[in-house]
């Protein structure tokens, strides 16, 4: 099977479609030799965290309602679009 790199590469720009980082998202840790092997990349970026983790994964406050809202539940390269 051929690997393509979610966040790394010519391709990709490192920040997701809700504007924030690879980095800033839940990193998952790849398990997958092959994928690593192929892509270079050891984590796979998952809910975004610029805003909370635990029970806040991919949410914002707002301020104006004083609720959590869904930020990014998924990392999306912006790159890719």
């Amino acid at each position: 099977m051929k690997y393509k790199p979610r966040y790394s590469g010519p391709n990709n720009s490192g920040y997701c479609v809700c504007g924030c980082s690879w980095e800033e998202h839940h990193l998952g840790i790849v398990m997958n030799q092959e994928y690593s092997e192929q892509t270079h990349e050891g984590y796979f970026p998952q809910e975004c965290n610029a805003f909370g983790f635990h029970e806040v994964s991919g949410r914002k406050f707002n301020e104006v309602t004083g609720e959590w809202e869904d930020h990014c539940q998924g990392y999306v390269d912006r790159g890719v679009l």
